[in-house]
């Protein structure tokens, strides 16, 4: 049996011990099972979310940039900035607090049993035992999304300045062609890179 991607234990909010006890037919195998707080795990969800919004957003503006004809250049100008004015509003941009890299998540140590399928994290108790059932991602798990989202924060920017430079930038009369040109091969090289 492989260890859980995530699960839910009973959790002392106090001491931050955990147990999800089962009965095994024989001697629990307990194995080393690392574990994050699921909270941590689902703020890189919500950020994988938002990039891929984005650069969907940005794929469909320069679809309709791409198929524009070169007469109707205003047009599909303003079709693709309208795209890019909503992408930018439906996902904005980070705060400072939100992107700043704190602390990384707090990993805990467990044993699992995978015969059975037991947890347990002892800790020394303080007292004020208060159990409530906690989700918690297996931190390899945890890691190998971190290193994915990583890797793309760098194209999501990139994508989000070409969005607000197509959200915020008009060409003056008779420069919409050229515009619709360079900000198609700008958005169509990052798309390529992905």
């Amino acid at each position: 049996m492989q260890p859980p991607e995530r699960l839910t234990v009973p959790t002392c909010i106090g001491c931050w011990s955990m147990r999800l006890l089962a009965d095994c037919e024989s001697d629990c195998a307990e194995q080393k099972l690392e574990l994050v707080h699921a909270a941590a795990y689902d703020e890189l969800v919500q950020e994988a979310t938002e990039a891929q919004a984005l650069l969907a957003a940005l794929a469909e503006a320069e679809r309709r940039l791409a198929e524009a004809p070169a007469e109707l250049g205003e047009p599909a100008y303003l079709a693709a900035q309208a795209i890019a004015r909503a992408a930018l509003r439906a996902h904005p941009a980070r705060t400072a607090e939100e992107t700043a890299d704190g602390e990384p998540p707090r990993v805990r140590t467990a044993w699992w049993c995978p015969e059975c399928g037991s947890v347990e994290a002892s800790e020394e108790c303080l007292g004020i035992c208060v159990w409530q059932p906690l989700q918690w991602v297996n931190l390899s798990v945890h890691r190998e999304f971190e290193q994915q989202v990583t890797g793309q924060r760098e194209r999501v920017a990139q994508a989000r300045a070409l969005l607000a430079q197509l959200a915020h930038t008009t060409p003056r009369p008779g420069h919409w062609e050229e515009s619709l040109a360079l900000i198609r091969a700008q958005a169509g090289a990052l798309l390529a890179d992905g």
